[in-house]
């Protein structure tokens, strides 16, 4: 049996005095031998795919066969969570929660409003609330993706409560004495006779607090889209389904034929987006396959370019300079400037050079000259024998031909041929 004076309250107080008697006498009939409990399933599965998880009676952690047998009508977290689940694996297009609860025990009340929650990332749900819906029931129903209500349902009661009775003066008039030992200054707060202080009021007060902040965040999450301010409803009022509409509990009146009905369209509607999805998704494929090929044939293109702007580089220059300044990333006419700017510092050194020689006595009368005059024999040897055609007569194509036959530098192959051929130098700076 359930420890009814330990509980904190997500329910409905009118409807749920009415239970607790029923509770009293279920308690004064236990002495009656109970038959065993009848296995059952709050999920029914649908023909046409859909889910319906039938939440009914006061809402308990686990669901208590006994009240049940007594006609105490329960649901429990657990079973709700299970059908959940179960409706999940089973394939279901969506979920109908039917509701019919003033709500319940506060605690486990999370866990099965974050099943419906997480639910609905992937399944439309649709909660209709028939009779009642209130407190714990509602914080269940505002997780759903959509809240319909008969025109005359009980809506709301948005809070939690807990009782803490002191019956210590009436039990010392009668001359009982309750003496509490304790360890912690909290402990055995709301035992039968023993006075209840204002810090263990405190501490009870706070603990209701911080679930009424829960329910209000549930609330907050579930139905953020269309309630700015659910604190502004956490009052413990309820409304009929036309109050509860105008502040946004509830989406639409209707009977559960009509939620059914809503459920579907939202079916059809889900697929609808589905397959619009697909459709986009084939379409970015595509662009993305052609966008490829495209961006394949730019690539060829630049490497093409590319080999073109090196190709006419080596044309205008030495061909290692050129693939310098290629690799370098400039392009054909930079190279350009690049290269008359090194050829005429090499021309104006080549000047100096040659105005040097010039100026300097003939060899023979120079003292152990001997070896210079026979290497400088032996160099303008080479550049006269160096061949020359017709089409590269000029002085850079015979340095040119200077540097690959003695692989020497560009700056000495000039002076090389300058001294050799002066004549030839000449045209060329004249050029």
């Amino acid at each position: 049996m359930v420890d009814w004076g330990s509980i904190i309250w997500a329910a409905d107080d009118r409807t749920l005095r009415g239970i607790l008697a029923q509770v009293e006498q279920v308690r004064a009939a236990l002495s009656v031998e109970l038959p065993e409990p009848l296995e059952r399933s709050i999920l029914t599965m649908q023909p046409d795919g859909t889910a319906e998880i039938a939440i009914t009676g006061l809402l308990l952690r686990q669901r208590d066969e006994m009240l049940a047998f007594w006609g105490v009508e329960n649901t429990g977290y657990d079973e709700i969570v299970r059908a959940i689940d179960v409706a999940k694996a089973q394939g279901a297009r969506g979920i109908l929660l039917s509701i019919s609860s003033p709500g319940g025990d506060a605690q486990g009340v999370g866990v099965a409003a974050d099943a419906i929650y997480n639910a609905r990332a992937n399944l439309p749900v649709v909660a209709h609330i028939s009779g009642i819906g209130a407190s714990g029931a509602y914080w269940l129903a505002s997780q759903a993706t959509e809240i319909s209500a008969d025109r005359d349902a009980i809506v709301g009661s948005i809070g939690v409560f807990s009782v803490m009775r002191d019956f210590s003066e009436m039990l010392e008039g009668a001359g009982i004495k309750t003496h509490v030992l304790r360890f912690g200054e909290y402990k055995g707060a709301g035992v039968v006779g023993a006075e209840i202080t204002e810090g263990q009021l405190s501490v009870q007060q706070d603990y209701v607090n911080s679930l009424g902040a829960q329910f209000v965040e549930a609330i907050a999450r579930g139905r953020g889209a269309v309630l700015s301010n659910p604190a502004a409803v956490a009052t413990g009022a309820y409304w009929i389904t036309g109050e509860a509409i105008k502040r946004n509990l509830v989406d639409a009146e209707g009977e559960g034929k009509t939620a059914r009905g809503r459920l579907s369209a939202r079916i059809e509607g889900k697929s609808q987006m589905e397959k619009e999805l697909q459709e986009l998704k084939a379409q970015m494929a595509e662009m993305k396959t052609a966008h490829a090929a495209e961006l394949e044939q730019a690539r060829a293109d630049a490497r093409a370019d590319a080999l073109a702007e090196l190709q006419a580089m080596s044309a205008a220059m030495p061909v290692d300079f050129a693939v310098a300044q290629f690799t370098a990333g400039a392009d054909l006419v930079t190279a350009r400037l690049a290269h008359a700017e090194l050829v005429i510092a090499e021309n104006a050194e080549l000047k100096a050079r040659l105005a040097k020689a010039e100026e300097m006595p003939p060899e023979d009368e120079e003292e152990g000259e001997g070896e210079e005059e026979e290497e400088e024999d032996e160099e303008q040897a080479a550049v006269n024998q160096t061949p020359v055609s017709a089409a590269s007569a000029d002085f850079l194509s015979a340095v040119d031909a200077y540097r690959a036959k003695h692989d020497c530098g560009y700056a000495a192959a000039a002076s090389a041929v300058a001294k050799a051929q002066p004549e030839l130098y000449r045209a060329h700076v004249r050029r």
